[in-house]
């Protein structure tokens, strides 16, 4: 069986990294139910400020919440979407540098072959 080049398994082990380290970062940022104003996690009943360009905003508890698991839902697809296409990406050069080496040892071998019949 042939075997797909250093420099292409560097890059395929480079972007499988990549892929499970997003995925477990996906997982880690977004794991747990604290709900934070600013860096101060929040109890029920409190209240917190939000200050943006367009905005200045008292929200509630349950209104914070809400907006954290929004943040947790995107950032949860962000990473995880990319972690599966990295890994995609790995997969797809690995199975085409495999075909590659493939080709090349077969026209190798029907150069050899040639060379002794004559």
């Amino acid at each position: 069986m042939a075997k797909p080049k250093a420099g292409l398994m560097a890059g395929v082990v480079m972007c499988g990294l990549i892929g499970v380290l997003c995925i477990v970062i996906g997982f880690l940022a977004t794991s747990g139910d604290s709900v934070k104003c600013a860096d101060k996690t929040m109890e029920p009943g409190q209240k917190c400020l939000l200050v943006t360009d367009t905005e200045t905003a008292w929200h509630t508890y349950d209104e914070m919440k809400v907006k954290t698991a929004e943040s947790r839902q995107v950032m949860r697809i962000v990473f995880f979407g990319g972690g599966a296409l990295f890994l995609l990406i790995a997969a797809g050069s690995l199975l085409a540098g495999r075909r590659e080496s493939r080709r090349e040892a077969q026209q190798v071998a029907a150069a050899q072959a040639w060379t002794q019949e004559g």
